[in-house]
C-alpha cells in the first residue's frame, strides 16, 4: 500500500508531507501513480509550487526525474543541560499564553514573517496551537507582534514555531519569546530543547545560538518543483 499526502495549499504552494510505500510494493510504479493523481488535484487548486521534505533518501530517485531539485536545508539545533537564562523583556512588551481569539491574528503574523513555502495556513496554525504544550504571544502597544508554539515529549521539548512581524524583527521580540519559553521549560525540569530552521535563515540561527543551541548534524534537504 502506498500513501502520498499533501498539505493544504497556501499562496499557490503546497508540501508533500508524507510519502510511504510498503516493503513489497513496486516503488517506482506506485510513486508515479500516486504522484500523477496528486498533480491533477494540485493543478485544480492553482498550486504552482511543490516542496518535499526528504526525511529519507529513498525518495530521491523518484522525485528527481519529476523535475524536483534541491532548494534548501532544514537544520536542527539542540540546547541541553544548561540553566535557564536570566529573564529578558524589552520595554513595552508582554508575553502571555495564546487565547482562542488570538489564532487568526497569529496566522497573519506567521504569514507576514515567512515567505512561501515556509508559511503556515490558518488551519496549520490552529493545529499547531492545539498540539502545543506552550503557545505564547508577544504583545506590544496592544498589538500581537510575535508568537511561539512548542511541544513536549518524555524527556525534552521542541520549539516548533517562532514568528515575529517583519517591522519589529531585530528589536528583541523573538529573543523574549525564546527566553520566556526556556524559563517555562526549566520550571518543568526540561533542559533539552530542539528547534528547526532553514539553513539560509542565519538570523534565527544566531538567535538560537545566543541561548546555547548548537547544530546537531540532523539536517534535512528540501527539494522543490515549479508546476
Amino acid at each position: 500500500m502506498g500513501i502520498l499526502a499533501t498539505a493544504a495549499p497556501l499562496d499557490n504552494t503546497t508540501w508533500i508531507r508524507i510519502a510511504a510505500l510498503a516493503d513489497n510494493a513496486d516503488a517506482a510504479r506506485t510513486f508515479n501513480a500516486l504522484w500523477d493523481s496528486v498533480v491533477v488535484e494540485l493543478l485544480g487548486n492553482n498550486v504552482q509550487q511543490v516542496a518535499v521534505l526528504l526525511i529519507r533518501d529513498w525518495l530521491i530517485p523518484f522525485v528527481q526525474p519529476r523535475g524536483f531539485a534541491p532548494a534548501e536545508e532544514v537544520v536542527t539545533l539542540r540546547r541541553a543541560d544548561l540553566p535557564a537564562p536570566p529573564e529578558e523583556m524589552p520595554a513595552n512588551l508582554t508575553i502571555h499564553p495564546t487565547r482562542d481569539g488570538d489564532i487568526p491574528i497569529i496566522a497573519r503574523v506567521d504569514q507576514a514573517a515567512f515567505a512561501p513555502p515556509w508559511q503556515l495556513s490558518d488551519v496549520d496554525v490552529r493545529e499547531a496551537v492545539r498540539a502545543a504544550a506552550y503557545c505564547t504571544v508577544a504583545v506590544s502597544n496592544e498589538r500581537i507582534v510575535g508568537y511561539q508554539a512548542s511541544t513536549m515529549y518524555f524527556d525534552g521539548g521542541h520549539l516548533a514555531r517562532l514568528a515575529v512581524l517583519p517591522d519589529v524583527q531585530g528589536t528583541g521580540v523573538g529573543s523574549a519569546l525564546v527566553n520566556d519559553l526556556l524559563r517555562r521549560f526549566a520550571r518543568r525540569g526540561i533542559t533539552a530543547v530542539t528547534v528547526n530552521t532553514q539553513l539560509s535563515n542565519t538570523r534565527s540561527q544566531h538567535l538560537y545560538e545566543r541561548y546555547g543551541f548548537q547544530r546537531n548534524g540532523y539536517d534535512l534537504p528540501v527539494w522543490m518543483l515549479n508546476l
